[in-house]
């Protein structure tokens, strides 16, 4: 089942998460796609150091995991890095 969360960041987190993304570099996609996806990949993807990962990550779950709904619809045990 797919649940959709309305207002998981706040204005804050989102001004900090952004911040810290303009501090990485984005690139094609492509870069790393197979030879069968290479031509149709179109995505950007963020690269930075491993500090400024885990800050947008730690921003990111902290974020998830204190909304009302998230914890009524899941029983994660572990939550995948972002």
């Amino acid at each position: 089942m797919i649940t959709i969360l309305d207002n998981v960041l706040d204005k804050e987190a989102l001004v900090n998460i952004h911040n810290t993304l303009t501090l990485g570099e984005f690139y094609a996609g492509s870069e790393t796609a197979g030879w069968a996806a290479k031509s149709v990949k179109t995505n950007q993807q963020w690269q930075a150091t491993p500090e400024l990962e885990s800050e947008v990550t730690n921003a990111l779950t902290s974020q998830l995991v204190t909304h009302p709904e998230f914890s009524t619809s899941t029983y994660a045990k572990k939550i995948a890095p972002f």
